[in-house]
């Protein structure tokens, strides 16, 4: 009779998780406001707890997950790399992820008019090894080798600028490129969920970036593009929806990036990541809301926080799809909808009197429902 106790409890648990919890599609505007860290230190206390949190400029906390719970630091907490450049023609992206329970490596190519071409490779029980700290501080090394991939990046800090230098092959696709950092200025999100729950980002654009990508027989070699990286690290709710947007390019000779979006946690902070870098100085946004259709991917997405731009920190951005995708990973107590759009922006915004606007500048939005 215990043992059946012992059997019905883990499978009646399993059954809630996969039935009963429903995750609420849509960003909530948290009303927390947010502040600027600058104190150095540890990232979670002995309990892994995040001690502060808020958002930086700079790296001043060092991220460890040796005060997590063993439980937890193996099958709770979430680590992702993920590198992104484009050109005004492409965008690439390839995401080395650690989600505890299992690893994958995941990439997106679209061609400007084109499809979207994404493929990701599952390792179940396996945990890909990435750094613990949001900068390269001396040299770092990823590597995923199968039969049907062969991806990596090696890190190294020179001169006080990181470089990292990613190789992708897959059938049909191969990549070869070096990001760069220059003097930007990046964005360091601390934010927490609840007691025990949190997560740690740093988000980073306009790299100098340069290589070659071959894909279907088509060779794209660039010289002057543009990259990022969105690094993060944390312990989610079970049941997480976020929106990200971003997008860079280049318009009257002036260099335009931006990070948005926003989750569904009640209880979060504001969203300390939402962020437009103009030639590589960090404007941060305040009060956006988003409209968007999560059922119809194909309509038009708009963004702004006034119906008219007059003063500074007025901004209206519009996002026109031309391709989008679904991808779905099912295995009973994870599901995880991933949805990509891929489309060009164009926005106008005001800061110290002056106005600035873009249009036709190559991005991606991704909406992720997940249980995990």
């Amino acid at each position: 009779m215990k043992f059946l106790q012992y059997l019905l409890f883990p499978i009646a648990y399993i059954l809630y998780l996969r039935f009963f919890i429903t995750i609420y599609e849509q960003v909530v505007y948290p009303q927390i406001p947010t502040k600027l860290i600058t104190q150095q230190g540890n990232l979670i206390d002995n309990s892994g707890v995040l001690i502060e949190q808020g958002y930086s400029k700079t790296f001043v906390k060092q991220f460890n997950p040796s005060n997590l719970g063993i439980f937890t630091r193996n099958l709770r907490l979430k680590q992702w790399d993920y590198l992104h450049f484009q050109t005004d023609q492409f965008y690439l992206a390839i995401a080395f992820v650690n989600l505890g329970y299992a690893s994958s490596l995941q990439f997106t190519f679209w061609k400007r008019e084109g499809e979207i071409y994404h493929n990701d490779l599952i390792l179940p029980l396996t945990q890909l090894k990435l750094s613990e700290q949001p900068i390269i501080q001396d040299k770092l090394r990823v590597e995923v080798i199968n039969k049907n991939f062969n991806a990596s990046y090696d890190g190294v800090r020179i001169n006080n600028k990181e470089i990292r230098v990613g190789r992708l092959q897959f059938e049909g696709l191969e990549a070869n490129f070096i990001l760069q950092t220059q003097d930007q200025e990046d964005i360091y999100v601390l934010k927490e969920y609840q007691k025990g729950q949190f997560f740690y980002s740093r988000k980073t654009l306009q790299w100098e970036t340069e290589g070659l990508v071959v894909f279907k027989g088509e060779t794209f070699e660039f010289k002057k593009a543009l990259g990022g990286m969105d690094w993060g690290r944390g312990v989610f709710p079970y049941g997480t929806f976020w929106l990200w947007m971003s997008a860079q390019g280049y318009s009257d000779y002036t260099a335009y990036s931006f990070n948005l979006g926003g989750m569904n946690q009640k209880n979060a902070t504001d969203n300390q990541d939402e962020v437009l870098y103009i030639n590589n100085t960090i404007h941060r946004l305040q009060n956006l809301r988003y409209n968007y259709d999560i059922n119809n991917l194909e309509r038009n997405i708009y963004v702004s926080n006034t119906e008219r731009v007059e003063k500074d920190g007025d901004i209206q951005i519009e996002f026109k799809s031309q391709a989008n995708k679904l991808t779905r990973t099912d295995l009973l107590i994870v599901d995880i909808k991933f949805r990509q759009i891929m489309g060009t922006f164009k926005a106008q915004y005001k800061h110290n009197g002056q106005f600035y606007q873009f249009q036709d500048i190559i991005g991606i939005v991704e909406l992720n429902s997940a249980k995990w």
